[in-house]
């Protein structure tokens, strides 16, 4: 009877043994894995970012009037109008021009420098008054063509796109440190450039 105790004992001792060697094994690879670093790829970073392309981070929108002068004879070629239109103005950065780059526990961003991306002349919003038409100078299609093209050149010329490009080159490191924002909080420095052009 006392062997067949001896013989229990000595097989609960080794199912203890096989136990704590696998807890042991599975808390020192645990403690390994919780003792890395994790490392920033920028590779990943980058092109995820430059698949974004244009990124407008500032938008204007501009109410403007402009007068149209054509020809120089009264009523035979000569025509006129004043119109009012609207217009939005956006600018940006483009994404495909960002560069990235990590060591240790800093990132470097690299932006290139704002530029206006787009004007848009809204055509629901053209509104002429004074118009005086010609007898052989005038052609309505081609005039709302022109003055589509006006507008665009006057609202480019008036608009202070010095304070537009400030704000989205701004807007758009706003962005960037809210992206990264996971990165810093986890110990990564940030630091975010524009490129000199």
């Amino acid at each position: 009877m006392q062997e067949k105790l001896g013989k229990k004992i000595i097989g609960i001792m080794a199912v203890v043994c096989v136990v704590s060697l696998i807890m042991i094994g599975v808390l020192s690879v645990k403690l390994l894995e919780a003792k890395k670093e994790p490392t920033v790829t920028t590779s990943v970073i980058t092109a995820q970012l430059k698949n974004m392309s244009d990124l407008t981070t500032s938008q204007l929108q501009y109410r403007g009037i402009v007068r149209y002068e054509e020809g120089n004879i009264v009523f035979i070629n000569k025509k006129s109008y004043t119109m009012l239109y609207e217009a939005k103005v956006k600018a940006g950065i483009d994404m495909s021009k960002i560069s990235v780059e990590a060591n240790k526990k800093k990132i470097q961003v690299t932006l290139p420098k704002a530029t206006i991306q787009d004007t848009v002349i809204d055509s629901d919003t053209l509104e002429f008054y004074d118009e005086k038409n010609s007898l052989f100078n005038w052609e309505e299609k081609q005039d709302t063509v022109n003055a589509l093209q006006l507008a665009k050149e006057d609202a480019k010329s008036r608009i202070d796109d010095t304070k537009l490009l400030e704000q989205a080159q701004s807007q758009a490191k706003l962005l960037i440190e809210s992206l990264f924002l996971p990165l810093t909080q986890e110990g990564y420095e940030l630091e975010i450039q524009v490129q000199n052009q």
